[in-house]
């Protein structure tokens, strides 16, 4: 038995030899490609080896979602070991938080204080620990994040008694590179003892938006709407695209801007405007909205007679030189230094002089695009006009020959 189990043991195969990882001997340039080729659309399930870790790192939590209390609690803990993670945070969200006991204020703290580069923050949740860590009262300190910033969404119940006092607000003013703001802040009296108001501490000023989009202001909100005198629209993101109907207590509202698309609004949205004292309505660079209905604004029975003057930024146009070719009329004249006015389906081509001839002070890049128009219609009938000219040229040194003719004219060769 002794021999034989000697003998067993003999004839057994030596053990594999590890597998030589030469994965990790490539460049780093070179394996940060081949990783994003690879994880493109999903992402790795564990590092393939300690030395490509950082890369398996920056794959998996460059975007994430966390959904849930659960996650949430899961998602901190790793913060609280491997807060090097953090830094390749782009994308963050965090959503349908229900119980605000799963993780302590310092844990968030942590985690928030690890992502430096994160773009796009998302939070949804019905607890006010998230707002505390974020939104506290009175803070002026910037968060690590906010060089970076470009879309910041908080939809939130909150036991604040005035969410959106600039008091609370002091961080976004930091945000120097927003372009997407979204606040979503109910008030709500459910749970602890509701937070007492803190007192209005100014105004809050933020970056440029491209986008912004607020909870509908109540009532009790709005108690001061007559001291407001001009409004200005980043955006448009309302469902039922249309003007909320509480605009029309702004009572000593003379300034309107809107800076977005606003294709959408109908007769409805512009009945609002006419039950406001408007002396002035601008209109920003790269906006849309429909010229019929500032035209009906503008004239006829349904005017705003407080309506003075209409400022319009929404169009570029540039004259550049003579026609002289059919391939410059097919390039709109680009080769020849044109810059032709982008008319949409709402903003119409056909509606400019319409604009122009309305009746009020019309003033902005609208005109010289208008301009742009007119002096385009006028090269083509003069290319025309000259290409005329040629043939009949060019018939009498073809001896009345058209089909000759033609040729000559587009070839270049008259005689």
């Amino acid at each position: 038995m002794f021999s034989a189990h000697r003998d067993d043991r003999q004839v057994e195969a030596p053990p594999s030899p590890p597998a030589v990882d030469r994965l990790s001997k490539l460049p780093m340039e070179l394996l940060q490609k081949i990783f994003d080729d690879a994880y493109a659309t999903d992402k790795p399930t564990e590092p393939l080896s300690r030395t490509l870790l950082p890369l398996f790192d920056r794959c998996v939590w460059r975007d994430v979602k966390v959904v849930g209390d659960k996650r949430l609690v899961a998602f901190c803990a790793t913060f609280q070991t491997r807060p090097s993670v953090g830094r390749h945070c782009r994308t963050l969200k965090v959503e349908h938080l229900r119980s605000p006991a799963v993780v302590s204020q310092a844990s968030l703290e942590t985690v928030f204080a690890n992502v430096p580069i994160l773009v796009t923050l998302v939070i949804h949740g019905d607890w006010d620990t998230l707002l505390e860590v974020l939104m506290p009262s009175g803070r002026q300190a910037a968060l690590p994040f906010s060089a970076t910033i470009r879309h910041y969404s908080c939809i939130c119940k909150t036991q604040r008694t005035d969410p959106y006092n600039p008091a609370y607000l002091a961080c976004i003013t930091s945000m120097t590179g927003l372009t997407a703001l979204q606040l979503v802040l109910e008030h709500t009296e459910q749970g602890s003892a509701v937070s007492p108001p803190l007192p209005s501490n100014g105004s809050v000023k933020v970056a440029p938006l491209n986008v912004l989009s607020i909870s509908v202001l109540r009532e009790s909100d709005l108690d001061t709407p007559d001291r407001l005198e001009h409004l200005v629209l980043h955006a448009f993101a309302v469902a039922r695209r249309a003007l909320p109907a509480e605009l029309k207590q702004l009572t000593h509202l003379k300034q309107f801007t809107f800076h977005g698309d606003f294709s959408q609004l109908g007769r409805d949205s512009f009945d609002i405007l006419r039950a406001l004292p408007l002396e002035r309505i601008e209109l920003g660079r790269k906006s849309d909205i429909s010229s019929v209905e500032l035209i009906a604004l503008l004239t006829g029975e349904t005017r705003l007679p407080s309506l003075k003057r209409l400022h319009l930024d929404n169009l570029e146009g540039v004259i550049g030189g003579s026609i002289a070719t059919e391939s410059d009329i097919d390039e709109d004249g680009a080769d020849r230094g044109w810059i032709m006015p982008r008319w949409t389906r709402s903003f119409r081509k056909m509606d400019r002089h319409g604009l122009i001839n309305a009746g009020v002070k019309i003033t902005g890049s609208f005109l010289r695009a208008s301009d742009t128009e007119d002096a385009w219609n006028d090269a083509l009938d003069t290319f025309a006009d000259n290409e005329n000219e040629l043939f009949w040229l060019a018939m009498e040194a073809n001896d009345g020959d058209e089909v000759a003719a033609w040729e000559a004219v587009y070839s270049g060769r008259m005689f």
